[in-house]
């Protein structure tokens, strides 16, 4: 992590403090300015290198984002600023503001982070915000599961990536995988994220759950270390989780769990696209991080807004409203479609990407994503006919104001401008996917020693034929037939050679 990308994740969390000192009146507008700053440092780093070349003395505060966090930051940034700016009343209060200006800062440096030791650490961070919070609101038992979900992810990372680091990679990945499965919800460990949309307020849930943590660790550093059955098997269980979170989803009786398992779904189809997709898969999975993340937020604020106008509705009648909240249920449909992947929007260029790349390689997996989209697809529409459908209440209840509209269709037109008009989306993708590609070198048997270079991010070498075997490295020797070799790392491999 180079200074400036530093920078971009120290405003939020800066801010949270200011924030939290501020009284009820001020809290609000000082977290959106902060969160507007941190927007624009963000957007900055998208042109840093150009800026610097220009200017050299800006070179002093970095080089500004590398490719995947150029695309993600500001799309993480502005949701933060959509977030603080359409938060219902009881939401507004500078603690609750400040945990979510906590939980942006450690997702805009969870998405700049390359080293380890920085990743696990900020990786066991990013979870407090969100218990601070439940156990604010008195919610001992998720804040509990919640906790407990968090240390074993937390540990499980450090432990991997030690292990990895220390030449053991075929201990390392599977712990790693763990971390990834219990942060992204994965069977069997999706209990935690029903029990968060359930009793943490929707904008601290949306925080949570749009930047895709386990996603971004998987297009960082998990795909150049597994092996190929690792990715294989982490694609099934994406799969599988995909359509049990949509069949859950499905048959729940309340909006807030029916919107967990949706976002439990959802998830699970970015984790089977990206390890064994190839360079299609990952570059749709870039692009999920984004249209999912930005969809399933999007949502739960819709959701939030109707909570805050009546009280919590269940699923097994219609509740009314329509006539009097079109916007407002516009927009929930809406922002639901986008996030199953409907025609036009973004959702489904990304979702396009991700099923062909899967049913280029696993033709049954991808039907099974064409299963769980469509189911997803029913509880969407379901949502938004039990809620906003049947007779309109008389008195009680009104549209969006300028704020939430502002908000929420803003959101609505990004994804929408992103389906119709795809290309600059794509650009970005495929380029931050093609710079965190594993580069193949392939090895011949000869007498002598030699040296190998790692260029790029990572470098997987192994034998030209034959099945690779797991990647270990003692002492800067091959012990096997695939080993995996850091940045800019020489190695010394005794009788062997290397042609790329």
């Amino acid at each position: 992590m180079n200074s400036f990308s530093l920078l971009t994740a120290l405003i939020p969390l800066v801010g949270a403090f200011f924030v939290r000192s501020s009284n009820a009146a001020t809290a609000r507008p000082l977290a959106i300015v902060v969160a507007l700053l941190s927007l624009l440092a963000a957007s900055i780093g998208l042109f840093m290198p150009t800026l610097a070349a220009a200017l050299p003395a800006l070179g002093l505060i970095g080089g500004g984002l590398d490719r995947v966090a150029a695309m993600l930051s500001p799309a993480f940034a502005t949701l933060l600023v959509i977030v603080v700016g359409i938060s219902p009343k009881r939401v507004r209060t500078p603690a609750t503001l400040s945990r979510i200006l906590a939980s942006a800062a450690a997702s805009l440096a969870l998405v700049a982070a390359v080293e380890p030791g920085v990743l696990a650490v900020v990786w066991a961070l990013a979870y407090l915000p969100v218990f601070l919070e439940l156990r604010a609101a008195n919610e001992h038992g998720a804040a509990r599961i919640f906790a407990i979900h968090g240390v074993v992810s937390a540990l499980a990372l450090a432990l991997g990536l030690g292990f990895i680091a220390g030449g053991r990679p075929n201990v390392g990945m599977p712990l790693v995988m763990v971390a990834v499965m219990v942060r992204e919800g994965l069977l069997p460990f999706h209990t935690w994220l029903p029990a968060l949309y359930d009793r943490a307020p929707l904008a601290t849930t949306a925080m949570w759950v749009a930047p895709q943590a386990g996603v971004v660790v998987l297009v960082r550093f998990v795909s150049f270390h597994g092996t190929e059955f690792a990715d294989a098997a982490l694609a099934t269980l994406g799969l599988v989780t995909a359509l049990h979170g949509a069949a859950l989803a499905l048959v729940q009786r309340r909006p807030r769990r029916a919107l967990a398992y949706l976002a439990v779904s959802q998830s699970a189809l970015i984790i089977a696209g990206i390890p064994d997709g190839g360079l299609g898969g990952r570059t749709g999975g870039l692009l999920l991080i984004f249209s999912l993340g930005a969809a399933s937020a999007g949502i739960a604020l819709a959701l939030q807004a109707l909570e805050a106008r009546r009280d919590r509705r269940t699923l097994d009648g219609l509740s009314g409203g329509f006539a009097k909240m079109p916007m407002l249920a516009s927009a929930m449909l809406v922002l639901g479609l986008c996030g199953v992947g409907l025609p036009g929007t973004l959702g489904y260029v990304a979702e396009d990407l991700v099923l062909h790349a899967l049913i280029d390689r696993h033709p049954i997996e991808g039907i099974a994503l064409v299963v769980a989209t469509a189911l997803n697809g029913v509880t969407v529409l379901k949502l938004f006919f039990r809620l906003f459908g049947g007779p309109t209440p008389e008195r009680g209840l009104a549209d969006l104001n300028i704020r939430e509209r502002i908000g929420l269709w803003g959101m609505v037109t990004i994804l929408l401008l992103g389906g119709v008009l795809p290309s600059a989306w794509l650009s970005k993708a495929s380029a931050a996917a093609a710079a965190t590609a594993p580069q193949q070198a392939s090895v011949y048997w000869v007498p002598g020693v030699v040296e190998v270079e790692a260029r790029g991010t990572w470098m997987r070498v192994g034998t030209t034929g034959g099945a690779s075997q797991s990647a270990t490295m003692l002492r800067g020797e091959l012990a096997a037939t695939t080993m995996v070799v850091p940045r800019h790392l020489k190695l010394q491999l005794r009788g062997m050679s290397t042609a790329t």
